[in-house]
């Protein structure tokens, strides 16, 4: 399938690309010239499709996890608290600096603003702490806790 010329709606043009991707097949032929039907609907569409997104939800629910972790399993590692504490208070004050709820955005756009890359360098190091002290907990955990019993030695005597 070869075309000089394709008129394509944009959420079609996005979907062949996701299959394209996959190797599975192809919906549009290739063309020298693509035109889009509702092309200023593009980028916005192009982000759900290819875009990341984070909301300020997920990472309180993360801190929250984090403290569930720390009162049941993890007793004795009173750092997880303080960590999970941080992240809740850098998530928050990151949402806080995007102003209006549910902001939607680039983020090289965004990170012009030097207000907003200091909240988020903030929160990013509030996570590689979470992250750091989760993983010496486990670790510490793991040390900690005899290994299970394996099958009874055959050795002759």
């Amino acid at each position: 399938m070869d075309a000089d010329v394709v008129v394509v709606n944009h959420h079609l043009f996005l979907a062949d690309m996701v299959v394209k991707e996959s190797g599975f097949a192809e919906l549009i032929p290739e063309a020298e010239v693509m035109i889009f039907d509702e092309a200023h609907q593009l980028p916005d569409i192009a982000s759900q499709y290819f875009g990341q997104s984070l909301s300020s939800r997920q990472l309180l629910d993360l801190a929250k996890d984090i403290t569930i972790a720390y009162r049941t399993e993890l007793k004795d590692t009173q750092q997880l608290q303080k960590c999970a504490d941080r992240l809740a208070q850098s998530a928050q004050d990151f949402r806080l600096q995007l102003g209006e709820p549910g902001y939607r955005g680039n983020l090289r756009e965004l990170l012009a603003d030097n207000n907003i890359q200091r909240a988020l360098l903030l929160l990013d190091d509030a996570l590689e702490l979470c992250y750091d002290v989760a993983k010496l907990s486990l670790a510490a955990r793991r040390c900690s806790t005899p290994p299970l019993s394996g099958p009874p030695s055959t050795a002759a005597a």
